[in-house]
């Protein structure tokens, strides 16, 4: 079976963002079934494998230019060409025919779309299912306050689509709840998981852990208002005034966020942690978990939570803000570390009382019960089910 995979983001090699990481991850799983998947994103008309999966970038004329200004499709490119200057019904309609180009240009047996607002007034004579990657607060951020609303109130128009494709799915539960009372149709919950075989189990043993400095590890894209970068800086001046010698190293610096690097840069500089406060980017992330002692995730709101997934199934002790997704994932497991959402002192208390399990044994017996229940192929397993289904 022939299956596109859609975004309407690019994906490049050496940036590659949580919704991209869940199609490489997809695609990798769904051909080792048997079946032909590849991926479709914005890109100058060009083919490049990344870990072997074929990824097509297609772009429609009209929108070259803008492209070519931007270099890449990000955030600046979507709102110029999808939001400013339109209203929600326009910009979401040209989202639509935008698509409808890109994947019309391989023959497929299915489409899979990454985003409700592509699916909304999108139309194919192919099954089409759609996973839906943000949540209420990130929708609004990429489109407008108040879209969200006025994304579901859309969708229940007669001139929408969405009701049309054969199915709905978000990575949690709690959304899939949330979601099929508000769009009034079911929604599915399929957790994503971690690729096992591209985060393989390590054993770091007690003499390998030192007592000083602590390497924190916060893996996220720099996007203060959301992952709660500020929260982090604040935290590490509590824990430089306790006295505790440490490194917080922040990854996701990409083209698209350099403001936001600059904002958190200053905010260190001014409360006197720069020298413990390190932008750094990976080619390979599991080098940033392997030297990590602890990680953390400040997040304010979240659809998933692709990154603690990795640290948990890892084994790596995770500080958690206890927002709903999170606490979905890992309130069952030993390694998880929850706080207050946006308290930076509760923070700064959780990593302080978790120090003195560092020199332990690794959390190896919670590892395993996570990797069980959280392996990717049970992921795929369901959407390929899906798949079938809606050929059938």
């Amino acid at each position: 079976m022939d299956i596109c995979l859609h975004t309407i983001w690019d994906i490049q090699h050496d940036f590659i963002g949580g919704t991209e990481r869940f199609l490489v991850e997809l695609s990798k799983e769904l051909n080792l079934l048997g079946h032909n998947s590849f991926i479709v994103c914005t890109g100058d008309n060009t083919k490049k494998e990344i870990q072997g999966v074929p990824v097509y970038g297609f772009i429609p004329c009209d929108y070259k230019k803008s492209y070519s200004k931007y270099g890449e499709a990000k955030l600046s490119y979507l709102r110029e060409n999808f939001v400013q200057g339109k209203s929600y019904i326009e910009g979401l309609k040209s989202l639509a025919k935008y698509t409808q180009n890109q994947v019309s240009q391989i023959p497929h047996d299915v489409i899979h779309l990454n985003s409700f607002p592509s699916s909304v007034f999108f139309s194919s004579t192919a099954p089409v299912v759609v996973t839906n990657h943000e949540n209420e607060a990130e929708s609004d951020s990429l489109w407008g306050k108040g879209f969200f609303d006025e994304l579901v109130s859309l969708t229940n128009s007669n001139s929408s689509t969405f009701r049309d494709h054969f199915a709905h799915v978000v990575p949690s539960q709690y959304y899939a709840d949330n979601y099929s009372e508000r769009f009034r149709t079911n929604i599915l919950g399929i957790n994503q998981g971690v690729n096992l075989s591209t985060f393989r189990p390590y054993k770091k043993t007690s003499g390998q852990y030192k007592c000083e400095p602590i390497n924190l590890l916060l893996p996220s894209r720099v996007d203060p208002h959301q992952k709660g970068h500020d929260i982090a800086v604040r935290a590490c001046k509590i824990l430089l005034d306790q006295g505790i010698d440490f490194k917080l190293t922040l990854t996701g610096v990409r083209n698209d966020n350099k403001a936001s690097v600059k904002e958190v840069s200053k905010m260190a500089r001014e409360i006197g942690v720069a020298d413990k406060v390190v932008f750094q980017s990976y080619a390979d992330i599991n080098t940033a978990y392997k030297e990590a002692d602890i990680v953390i995730s400040p997040e304010r709101y979240c659809s998933y939570g692709l990154s603690i997934s990795e640290a948990l199934s890892l084994g790596i002790p995770t500080v958690l803000s206890a927002i709903p997704t999170y606490i979905e994932i890992a309130k069952s497991y030993k390694h998880a570390h929850f706080f207050s959402t946006g308290s930076s002192e509760n923070l700064a208390q959780t990593i302080i009382e978790i120090l003195p399990t560092l020199k332990s044994k690794s959390n190896y017996s919670e590892q395993i019960r996570f990797r069980k229940k959280y392996d990717f192929r049970e992921c795929a397993k369901k959407y390929s089910e899906i798949y079938l289904r809606a050929v059938s």
